[in-house]
């Protein structure tokens, strides 16, 4: 008796420590469209589902920190996802690898100031292609006190044609 008193004094113990934690849902979606002079459809420039898109969520301490891999998904059929998280920043990376780099999207580049893109040599290569993700946050998420609904992860994948009539 006495040693069932002390299992359920430290199992109570254990549990009052547990940190709390939220769920956050959200759709990994798609645009992929090639822009050649005609006006493009709502519909085409409108996000389809990601299906079975595995993805990492990453804690983010700040672009000069290295975030922490926390958890993982894979969407369903329809893009969607469920992840339970406690408080903290989060974001999304595609493999573990760019965990370490202080990034909260896919393939996120860590712009340096002396960078710069002459619109001239866009202009003359004839089409430009661009592949990047956005998160609906517009930053890393934050999970405080609640939980989080329609953290939405989009991949465009977009090829523009300057020289096309």
């Amino acid at each position: 008796m006495k040693t069932l008193l002390s299992l359920i004094v430290v199992l109570i113990g254990l549990g009052l420590h547990a940190q709390e934690v939220f769920t956050v849902t959200g759709k990994v979606q798609h645009i992929s469209y090639y822009q050649g002079g005609a006006q493009l459809s709502d519909e085409m420039m409108s996000p389809k589902p990601l299906p079975n898109t595995k993805l990492y969520i990453v804690q983010y301490y700040g672009p000069k920190e290295k975030t922490k891999v926390v958890s993982s998904f894979t969407s369903d059929k329809n893009g969607n996802y469920e992840v339970k998280l406690p408080p903290g920043l989060y974001g999304f990376v595609l493999s573990k690898d760019e965990a370490n780099t202080g990034i909260y999207l896919p393939g996120m580049k860590v712009t340096k100031k002396d960078s710069t893109v002459n619109v001239n040599d866009l202009l003359n290569a004839g089409e430009a292609h661009q592949d990047y993700w956005i998160l609906s946050t517009n930053g890393p998420f934050e999970v405080i006190n609640k939980d989080l609904y329609n953290v939405d992860l989009t991949h465009y994948d977009v090829t523009i044609c300057y020289m096309c009539p």
